[in-house]
């Protein structure tokens, strides 16, 4: 594992979201108080950031 604590800061906001909220929510909403969690302890991120799909050196798609 490249970034050990950084890892396990991101697993135990995943897990204190997801026991919060619980099951069956929209992916919008878990991806709000997952920057809700990242703001709060400080953890640095880019939200839906765009990603190109290339294929044989061609883009293929965009998505988030």
């Amino acid at each position: 594992m490249v970034y050990p604590d950084l890892s396990y800061k991101i697993i135990g906001v995943a897990f204190k979201v997801f026991n919060t909220l619980g099951y069956g929510h929209q992916e919008k909403y878990f991806q709000r108080a997952m920057a809700l969690e990242f703001d709060k302890q400080g953890i640095k991120y880019e939200r839906e950031k765009e990603i190109v799909l290339n294929y044989n050196n061609q883009c293929i798609g965009k998505f988030f």
